[in-house]
C-alpha cells in the first residue's frame, strides 16, 4: 500500500507549504474506506477529520457538515 505521506511521518513532502485539509468520510462508502480517510487525516500535518453519517448527509441535512466546513474555512490563514 502506498501512502501520500509515509507512515510515521507528519512531514508534508511539498515545498515548505503544508496544506490545510478537511477530510470527510463515512462508514458506508465502498470506494473510500472510513479507515483510509481517518488515516489520511492523521498523516496530513494540518488536517481535521469529520465523520459524516452517510454519503448524502451534506445534501439532505447539511447543517452539521456546513458548520464544520465554515469553521475550517474561518481558521485558514489569509492568502497573500
Amino acid at each position: 500500500r502506498r501512502f501520500l505521506v509515509p507512515t510515521g511521518s507528519r512531514q508534508w513532502p511539498g515545498r515548505g507549504r503544508e496544506p490545510n485539509a478537511l477530510v470527510i468520510g463515512h462508514r458506508n462508502d465502498p470506494l473510500h474506506v472510513l479507515e483510509d480517510a481517518k488515516d489520511l487525516a492523521e498523516r496530513l500535518p494540518n488536517a481535521r477529520f469529520v465523520e459524516a453519517s452517510s454519503i448524502v448527509e451534506f445534501r439532505l441535512r447539511p447543517g452539521r457538515l456546513a458548520r464544520e466546513l465554515k469553521e475550517f474555512l474561518a481558521r485558514l490563514p489569509a492568502a497573500g
